[in-house]
């Protein structure tokens, strides 16, 4: 229970990077660095938790999408 507490925070904190940059597409190492965990750990981890996968073209495009439309 714990461990799942604590990749979730690290989680979060990957997901904040990725929303600070998301002009840019995701630099999945850095993101991963940020989670404190490696690239293929991290994109597991994160699909198992959000159901899709941070990739370029999925999340990153959708907060995107998501922050214009907040905006305006």
């Amino acid at each position: 229970m714990a461990e799942d507490l604590r990749l979730a925070h690290r989680l979060r904190r990957a997901e904040e990077a990725m929303d600070r940059d998301r002009a840019r597409p995701a630099d999945l190492d850095a993101v991963a660095a940020h989670a404190g965990c490696s690239r293929h750990h991290f994109v597991r981890s994160f699909g198992a938790v959000h159901g899709e996968t941070p990739t370029p073209g999925r999340y990153p495009s959708r907060r995107r999408t998501e922050h214009a439309k907040a905006q305006g």
